[in-house]
């Protein structure tokens, strides 16, 4: 479900009738963006019913916010007119220019929320003291423990010069409805982007995230001579097709050589030996290769939708860091250290054969790839079946 990503997803997708393996990742791949585009524009609907008369007829039981009703009505709807006067000595005042109090309620959210930055000093219009806490963060957090025990004498400070007659602005209620889509639609973004970003980049062409995250001098699709999205049977084909052609030959040039580097590269982006190994890597930098070691037995013994889901969460994270070393790579003109380091590593494991067991390795998605410590066959063609 998530386009022409090697099939490592959460869930295994059936194959569709009638369909080959590239146009079914064709519509698989439009279907994630059409998911993708869905959800930004319910997150806008729900924002635009936040913000306008909609979303606020539909709260305005709890959170009286629409302003129907007149504290002189008694419950009644009130009639379209001229605005109701209230006399305060001998001039007549409209009731929407009378001074609303302050909550004490809205006063505690704000400084539990941003009280280091001074939001309940604004919302109380203590504007100096607002200014002088974000400058000094609040004293550096020492004030933000007196202004705790101290927010009842602002906010009565605050209310000094408002009338009697009028209420609370009802801040706080409108605060409790209208924060949760707020943040539901924000959070929404911020996964909606860090998933979907590298991925349409890639099909909008203006990246190749599977040649960045692949380490190969083309997109690993091109480099087997399939479509690109084609499906692991077919790649794993063409890839044994290819390794087949380049291990016939009497005698191996330097040509030849680096076909086999390639052609590794490509393996390990199809099954993940690769961007997995870098992210156990980074992980466990700092911590010796002992914890990178533990780190993949953990995730060999845990159950096989866990893996798939790590699988796919890797891929992800794989996916950025290639989105960054590509932009690294065209602003400063130099080669990536992490896709040097890859090469490095793969000419060893080539010079030294450490390469061994089956390069059909089943997808992440299925329960046959416990196993992660063992190599497979590569460019000594070492117990393959090739």
């Amino acid at each position: 479900p998530f386009g022409s990503r090697p099939p490592y997803s959460p869930t295994p997708v059936a194959p569709m009738a009638g369909l080959s393996g590239a146009q079914e990742a064709e519509l698989n791949e439009l279907s994630e963006d059409v998911m993708g585009f869905l959800l930004v524009v319910v997150g806008l609907v729900l924002s635009c019913f936040c913000c306008r008369g909609v979303y606020r007829r539909c709260c305005c039981c709890c959170c009286g916010c629409c302003g129907r009703r007149s504290p002189e009505s008694n419950g009644e709807k009130e009639e379209p007119g001229p605005p109701k006067v209230r006399y305060t000595g001998k001039e007549p005042v409209a009731v929407a220019h009378l001074r609303h109090r302050k909550e004490l309620s809205t006063a505690y959210a704000l400084w539990l929320c941003s009280g280091i930055y001074g939001g309940h000093h604004f919302y109380l219009e203590r504007l100096v003291h607002g200014f002088l806490t974000v400058w000094s963060l609040n004293f550096l957090s020492i004030g933000w423990f007196i202004d705790g025990l101290l927010i009842p004498v602002y906010v009565n400070a605050a209310n000094r010069f408002a009338p009697d007659q009028v209420s609370s602005d009802g801040s706080c209620r409108r605060l409790c409805c209208r924060l949760p889509s707020v943040l539901g639609l924000w959070l929404g973004a911020m996964i909606t982007f860090f998933i979907f970003t590298p991925r349409v980049l890639h099909n909008v062409g203006v990246v190749d995230i599977d040649q960045a995250v692949a380490g190969t001098e083309r997109n690993p699709y091109d480099t087997l001579g399939v479509p690109r999205g084609a499906s692991h049977e077919e790649a794993m084909a063409a890839y044994r097709e290819q390794m087949r052609r380049v291990l016939s030959g009497p005698v191996c040039s330097s040509k030849c050589e680096e076909e086999k580097k390639q052609l590794d590269l490509v393996l390990d982006f199809l099954d993940g030996a690769g961007w997995k190994r870098e992210d156990e890597e980074e992980e466990g930098r700092g911590e010796g290769p002992s914890r990178t070691r533990s780190s993949r037995r953990e995730r060999g013994r845990a159950p096989g939708g866990e893996r798939a889901w790590d699988d796919w969460t890797d891929f992800v994270n794989a996916e950025w860091r290639g989105l960054t070393d590509l932009m690294r790579e065209r602003t400063s003109g130099e080669e990536p250290e992490r896709r040097e380091r890859r090469r490095r590593r793969q000419g060893r494991a080539g010079g030294e054969g450490e390469r061994g067991g089956s390069a059909t390795t089943a997808p992440p998605s299925s329960a046959k790839k416990s196993k992660r410590g063992k190599r497979r066959t590569g460019s000594q063609g070492k117990g393959s079946d090739l």
